[in-house]
């Protein structure tokens, strides 16, 4: 058991670890307030992905100027936990950059992770800690992004990793860089 659980955690270290080595190459990039941003996946696919109900809605529960601090929550599944992590870091990166940059609030050591079991219940959201709920495949029909209660839950349809010329992003990388542009509209 051991054994298994720590070659897990190597495998996840390692597709980690290439995750953040892939952001700072970036494909895109993304000028915001003088601080330039880098994303791997292709920021015109993730312009496609719906917000429900609005990007309004959105902006105003992860960037208002009540919020304190980000709570990232998945339920717990071991083939898709790499995804979660990537997606995550790449996310809490810029976040972190957006609020120093355009609030000068530090958000680092305000944004914590929870994983779930199938029962629990996300009764700790507010609108000073809103929540970021990761649901993949076996929750979602579409990748999309639906606002709810200072709950934001980011649907992805999609896992496998896209190759070609935009390569090594998946449906959650999308949706986390849809966040990230509806923030930094002005």
């Amino acid at each position: 058991m051991k054994k298994v659980l720590l070659i897990s955690m190597m495998i996840l270290s390692i597709i980690f670890i290439s995750g953040c080595v892939q952001e700072s190459k970036g494909t895109y990039k993304m000028d915001y307030y003088g601080t330039e941003m880098l994303f791997n996946s292709n920021l015109e696919l993730a312009k496609d992905i719906p917000v429900y109900p609005d990007n309004a809605t959105l902006k105003e529960t992860l960037f208002g100027y009540n919020v304190m601090g980000l709570r990232f929550a998945y339920y717990k599944n071991d083939t898709e936990a790499a995804y979660y992590a990537k997606a995550l870091v790449s996310f809490a990166s810029k976040y972190t950059k957006m609020n120093f940059v355009r609030w000068n609030y530090d958000m680092n050591g305000k944004i914590s992770y929870t994983m779930l079991n199938q029962t629990d219940t996300l009764t700790y959201s507010t609108e000073e800690e809103p929540t970021i709920l990761l649901l993949g495949p076996a929750f979602a029909d579409e990748t999309k992004i639906v606002v709810e209660n200072n709950i934001v839950k980011v649907y992805a349809k999609d896992l496998e990793i896209r190759k070609g010329e935009y390569a090594g992003y998946t449906d959650f990388d999308l949706a986390m860089d849809k966040i990230i542009l509806v923030l930094a509209e002005d």
